[in-house]
């Protein structure tokens, strides 16, 4: 949405601003076009759950992910909602000459 766009422009002008675990989520997800599920990053990340569900929401809240309509089985047989990331699109940086 334009405000979630807006919002995320408006909290991070680059990946670099992000904590390092928010990082590692959103780098293992573009590896990941169709998504994975909160189990399934903190799996393969080897971070606690309640690590991985924080970090997740506050990248769904500043627009950095989203969760989809899709839905896995997890270890313990429960479904689990899949999210995925958004587009990236790098900064602009503007150069001034004096």
């Amino acid at each position: 949405s334009v405000y979630s766009e807006q919002n995320r422009n408006a909290t991070y002008h680059s990946l670099e601003d992000l904590s390092t675990s928010k990082r590692r989520i959103i780098d293992l997800l573009t590896r990941e076009p169709n998504g994975l599920t909160r189990h399934e990053i903190g799996e393969r990340l080897r971070m606690p759950l309640s690590t991985v569900c924080g970090r997740v929401s506050e990248l769904e809240g500043d627009g950095w992910l989203f969760s989809t309509d899709d839905t896995r089985e997890t270890q313990y047989g429960k479904q689990a909602t899949v999210v995925r990331l958004r587009s990236i699109e790098k900064p602009v940086q503007q150069q001034f000459q004096f």
